[in-house]
């Protein structure tokens, strides 16, 4: 069973995802059409997913991931918007989305993202997601010393072809909890907290 956040200020597509909430799997379902209001609702109630609009009237939804990656770590992050530039999807990413739609994206695919998300992927439209490829395969950095051992590199390279954890255990032969453990691992070295932001963070360190 899931709690909603949904961020959204244009009243008629806020209502449009104000459906979600008839769906069996969401039990409670809170809207704010501002930053101020969103960050409110964040203190005062704990939320499964936050699905994030960047474009609001008093700031810019960036700073409710933020919020939220560090007060509720446990709140899934996944953001639906018009910004599909690379800037805007990088720094989403970084700031600690896993997820990031567009705004033109059905209902039912978002519905089926949301489950994704919540069963451990990372759902990114497709012009989202080949910024975020490109980002990995050009690289601008100087590769450092690899922090990470060879066992938590193979994790690293699947965790960047989007495997769910089941899948990469089947793959390299070990139980969801090890790769849970090896994905433990990657996210402390890397400072990060998301599997995007640890595919990031390894493509800048040129680790990918």
């Amino acid at each position: 069973m899931t709690r909603l956040l949904i961020v959204e200020d244009i009243p008629a597509y806020q209502q449009f995802l104000g459906q979600l909430a008839s769906s069996s799997k969401i039990t409670h379902c809170d809207c704010a059409g501002s930053l101020a209001e969103a960050l409110m609702l964040a203190e005062q109630n704990e939320y499964d997913l936050a699905l994030v609009d960047l474009g609001l009237p008093d700031g810019n939804g960036r700073d409710l991931i933020h919020y939220l990656r560090k007060n509720h770590p446990d709140t899934e992050v996944m953001v639906l918007t018009i910004f599909g530039d690379e800037t805007n999807v990088l720094s989403a990413i970084q700031a600690g989305a896993r997820g990031y739609l567009l705004k033109d994206t059905p209902f039912e695919k978002i519905e089926e993202a949301i489950e994704s998300q919540l069963a451990g992927g990372a759902p990114m439209s497709a012009a989202v997601a080949a910024h975020v490829l490109n980002q990995i395969q050009v690289g601008t950095q100087t590769p450092l010393n690899n922090p990470l051992t060879n066992r938590e590199n193979e994790v690293l390279v699947l965790l960047a072809k989007g495997l769910k954890t089941s899948e990469i255990g089947s793959e390299m032969g070990i139980s969801h909890y090890t790769v849970n453990d090896h994905i433990k691992a990657i996210y402390r070295k890397l400072e990060v907290s998301s599997r995007c932001e640890a595919v990031f963070e390894a493509n800048q360190q040129g680790l990918l």
